[in-house]
């Protein structure tokens, strides 16, 4: 156990102790169950018989209460063996006793047997102290340990002797108060009894004239002494006598004259005194007690405060002392006024006060000091300040703030804890307060928050050993220069080792170490810095005898005459700043130019045919079937196959031609100095050459090929985006002809162009000229062919002429103009589509295309709903088709939207062409899908292909197993009807059971089918 903590014991020993006072059995109580918690396990608290002999428990304790019962039945029973216990013995000797073994040997002790009774209680060991007050033994303390314990030790027994010595002067306190209380008890006997006496010789009165006379000679000098009036009024408040004090003791603002003989209270007084007098004399005359009553009264044009204090004279008599206590009332109305500017100040101070008693415990404190300890004041009260201060300052504060006699310090620092274990800095200033004789009586300090001023020099001090610490890992030279070039201070920095050491420099001019043409430059800077107070900066190289390397010098104003100049190396980065401009202008993973340096060396190209004739040629080039090396050999077999074409293309052109990557795997090459346009074939062939070469890569031998598109410019007014944008045009145009050929830009690639940009130009207005408009084809079940959905089908009539969706969709597709247009095919749709879904089983549907890049509109999933409100078709009813090109775009992105779209919305998905795309079987199982359809390729090669009949028989059974419901799309045939329905296919859609038509169409048809049934 450590020396504070059995300092901590004490003190709660003492303070139990404190708190009982007087009360003799909760001193016992409290000893034992203090001692109990505090040192062992138990506690027996033993005082002295009656006849001295015996030793009788009074109290004991347990901290387990199943053992503290044991104990209780066992001293109960057996109480006359404790007398033969060792605690007997320790009062016999005086002295206290260990006793660590409890028969076993073990632990130090002092000869003593065995006690039989902690060993039939089964303690361990034990401990026993006499409690002796005033040299007489009292009792005893007795301590026993449980047997898993370690036994008590000498250190402990020192403890308990403390303790025993903390009770014996508390024991001796409750006697010495019960002394006091019987004394007082006394006394007051006697003064009654006197009483008695003095009120049978005022009966005898009569019998003792002289001894009244004496008396009264007495009262009447001190009534002369007295500088009050006496007067003597009746009951109805008529004065009766008067008696006026001396002119040596007159000390007051009463008037000389007094009311006649005979007169009333009330004809000299105002109303409400007269009044306030007379109920006065009737209590005093019915009570028989001393009525006082205080008033302010005008007497000689003065206010005036005058006490009557009045007592009953017989019967129907009362005397009364009337006083002028102007002067007290003045000084307690300043008093008070003092003591409320005092508590106003206290209170209402911007920094924390505290007053303290002579013991350093807090008596006050105000409402700054509890927000700053944050603890309210009652967690405050009676508690030393130091109870709340950093463990380090604890001291402290107890040494300067309890009235020890010292000189008190002026202010001093400490550290305050708050409950959240915050630390607040504060510096206290304390001072002296003083009673009536001149006697310290406390003391009252000032306490001032300091933490926000501590924590900004101790950030000042961080940033001071920040700031030098990185002035002390720079690399730069820093460098002093005054007005005209001489080198006031320096330091010379790493890297600088063609500078002279700063020790060196000192005194030197910029002339005399730096060359010509650089010292002129400083002195220029210098004094441009001095003049504009700016900051003035220019680059440099230094051939360093390793190399020429690069550097910066800033030179910045420091006063009137002199600059602070830095000097940085800014080799690395000028190496940095080149590479991110090479990086700027070529492709990062070939070395090729990008498309930035493309169009700027082809807008060159094409400008130079203004001097001179000829052609530039452009070919593009994009790579066939590229996307399977990266799905099948990795991404990093891809990026070498890159490289490699990239160097058989270097090798296949001229130095002078342009060969630049402006995508994945698309390539142009600009050629100049075409002497002949048509020579552009030949560079054709010539690319096509480089290309047919195998590629080993990967452990495996990859072929290549490209389809080119090849435009060419005889014009120097030609566009350089107009030139790529043909080459563009015509290698889809070579990749739809069959990949692995180029073809040329010319008159029909420009008229198919022209059209092309004619139909997206039209397809703008389209909506605004309502050309578009909606059919509908129904879905049927199999086998019965009973209608139980509507697909809505887009169609553009175009003055006159039908545009097929598959000539107009990729070119809104490509525009953007898909999102406008499926929007208003999705709200029409919905529209007329509760009217159609009236004439059709429960469940029916309504099937709409979305495209991929509607699927991506951040606005597509508001619109669903909207609509559906707007409508008031059924969710359930509403199938989103998608192909299973909008769901490899950004698969994560799709497969949450269509999350939202089935989960929340409760739309239901289809996803069409199914095995025309890239026909992943893990589309089926990753997405939320309802519905798949069957292409119409299959369906169609049912009538005459084995193999159409097992794929679409595969794909059926799959979508069942999947719990989807399969639609066969293109069904024109009987014949492909019966087999699809012997498949097990759900639902068929095509021209045998009717064709696309307007609403009023599809009603009719409807009609036609009920009438049919």
């Amino acid at each position: 156990m450590q020396a504070h903590v059995r300092t901590d014991v004490l003190a709660e020993v003492n303070r139990a102790f404190s708190e009982v006072e007087t009360d003799y059995p909760r001193l016992i109580s409290r000893m034992a169950e203090t001692v109990a918690h505090t040192l062992g396990d138990l506690c027996v608290v033993h005082t002295v018989s009656p006849d001295g002999d015996a030793l009788v428990p009074e109290g004991h304790h347990h901290a387990d209460p199943s053992r503290r019962e044991q104990f209780s039945n066992l001293l109960a029973t057996a109480p006359h063996r404790v007398s033969e216990d060792v605690t007997g013995r320790a009062v016999d000797l005086g002295l206290p006793v260990l006793d660590a073994g409890a028969g076993n040997g073990v632990g130090p002790g002092v000869g003593v047997d065995p006690a039989p009774f902690h060993v039939s209680a089964g303690t361990h060991s034990m401990m026993a102290v006499p409690i002796v007050a005033a040299g007489t033994t009292v009792g005893a303390l007795f301590a026993s340990r449980d047997l898993t314990p370690e036994p008590f030790t000498e250190e402990d027994l020192r403890l308990l002797t403390a303790i025993a010595s903390q009770a014996a002067l508390a024991v001796q306190n409750a006697r010495l108060y019960q002394s006091l209380r019987d004394l007082n008890r006394t006394l007051e006997d006697q003064v009654r009894d006197r009483t008695l006496d003095l009120l049978d010789s005022y009966e005898n009165l009569d019998r003792q004239a002289s001894a009244l006379a004496d008396s009264e000679s007495l009262m009447g000098a001190m009534l002369d002494a007295l500088p009050d009036v006496v007067m003597l009024l009746d009951g109805s408040g008529r004065f009766l006598d008067f008696r006026r004090p001396t002119p040596e003791a007159l000390r007051t603002r009463l008037p000389g004259s007094l009311p006649p003989l005979g007169s009333r209270v009330g004809d000299h007084v105002p109303v409400e005194l007269a009044a306030i007098a007379h109920d006065a004399i009737a209590e005093a005359l019915a009570t028989g007690d001393v009525v006082t009553i205080e008033h302010a009264v005008e007497i000689d044009r003065r206010r005036v405060h005058i006490e009557a204090r009045l007592a009953a004279c017989g019967a129907d008599r009362v005397v009364a002392v009337v006083r002028d206590i102007s002067q007290r009332v003045a000084a307690e109305a300043a008093l008070r006024a003092s003591e409320a500017r005092f508590r106003t100040g206290f209170e209402n101070a911007p920094i924390g006060m505290v007053l303290l008693d002579m013991a350093g415990r807090t008596v006050a404190v105000n409402a700054t000091l509890c927000r700053m300890l944050g603890r309210p004041a009652s967690m405050l009260a009676g508690r030393p300040l130091a109870t709340f201060a950093h463990a380090d300052d604890a001291a402290l504060v107890r040494s300067h703030l309890v009235a020890d006699g010292a000189a008190l310090a002026p202010q001093f620092l400490v550290r305050f804890l708050e409950p959240d274990a915050g630390v607040v800095w504060a510096r206290v200033y304390p001072a002296w307060i003083h009673d009536a004789d001149g006697n310290r009586a406390g003391l009252l300090a000032q306490v001032v928050d300091v933490t926000v001023a501590r924590r900004s020099e101790a950030a000042l001090r961080e940033s001071e050993d920040r700031q030098r610490a990185l002035l002390d890992a720079m690399p730069d030279a820093m460098l002093r220069i005054s007005r005209s070039g001489t080198f006031l201070d320096g330091r010379q920095g790493v890297g600088f080792e063609w500078l002279p050491a700063a020790e060196d420099l000192l005194g030197a001019n910029v002339r005399d170490v730096l060359p010509a043409h650089l010292a002129n430059r400083c002195l220029q800077a210098t004094a441009a810095a001095l003049l504009t107070s700016g900051v003035e900066s220019f680059e440099f190289d230094v051939d360093t005898g390793g190399g020429v390397r690069g550097y910066e010098g800033r030179f910045v104003s420091s006063g009137t005459d002199e600059v602070i100049v830095i000097l940085r190396d800014i080799t690395d980065r000028k190496r940095a700043e080149e590479e991110a401009r090479h990086l700027a202008l070529h492709d990062p993973l070939t070395g090729l130019a990008n498309r930035r340096l493309l169009i700027d060396r082809l807008q060159h190209a094409v400008g130079r045919l203004r001097r001179r004739a000829g052609g530039v040629a452009v070919l593009f080039c994009d790579l066939d079937r590229f996307k399977v090396i990266n799905d099948t050999l990795g991404h990093t077999a891809g990026d070498a196959v890159l490289q490699i074409v990239t160097e058989r293309l270097r090798e296949a052109f001229r130095g002078n031609d342009t060969i630049a990557r402006i995508g994945g795997d698309e390539f142009v090459v600009v050629v100049e100095d075409l002497a002949d346009p048509a020579d552009a074939a030949l560079a054709g062939d010539r690319l096509q050459s480089a290309l047919r070469l195998p590629v080993s890569v990967a452990g495996a031998e990859v072929f290549t090929s490209a389809s080119i598109g090849i435009a060419v410019a005889t014009r120097a007014d030609t566009s350089p985006e107009d030139l790529l944008r043909h080459a563009d045009t015509a290698m889809y145009r070579a990749k739809d002809g069959g990949r692995g050929r180029y073809e040329i830009f010319d008159e029909d690639v420009r008229s198919s162009l022209r059209a092309r940009l004619e139909l997206e130009s039209d397809l703008h207005r389209a909506l605004d000229r309502r050309e578009l408009e909606i059919q509908y084809q129904p879905v049927v079940s199999l086998p019965g062919g009973q209608p139980v959905a509507f697909e809505a089908l887009l169609r553009w009539d175009r003055g006159g002429d039908l545009v097929a969706p598959a000539e107009f969709l990729d070119i809104a597709e490509e525009t953007g103009l898909i999102v406008p247009i499926g929007t208003w095919v999705l709200e029409t749709a919905a529209a007329c589509g509760g009217v159609l879904a009236g004439a059709l089983p429960p469940g029916a549907g309504l099937h709409v295309n979305v495209s991929a890049r509607q699927l991506a509109d951040a606005g597509f999933l508001e619109l669903v709903a909207a609509v559906l409100e707007r409508s008031g078709l059924p969710a359930s009813s509403l199938v989103l088709e998608l192909t299973e090109s909008a769901l490899i775009a950004d698969p994560p992105a799709a497969a949450a939207r269509l999350s939202v779209l089935t989960r929340d919305l409760g739309v239901r998905i289809a996803l069409d062409d199914f095995g025309t795309g890239f026909s992943s079987l893990s589309h089926l199982v990753h997405f939320p899908i309802d519905i798949v359809k069957i292409d119409k390729s299959f369906v169609a090669g049912l009538d005459g292909d084995g193999a159409h009949s097992t794929i679409v028989e595969a794909t059926i059974g799959l979508g069942h197993r999947l719990g989807l419901t399969v639609v066969a799309e293109g069904v024109e045939t009987d014949a492909q009807a019966r087999l699809l329905s012997d498949l097990g296919c759900d639902r068929a859609q095509g021209f045998l059971y009717a064709r696309p038509g307007a609403q009023q169409d599809v009603s009719a048809w409807l009609e036609g089918q009920a009438v049919g049934s």
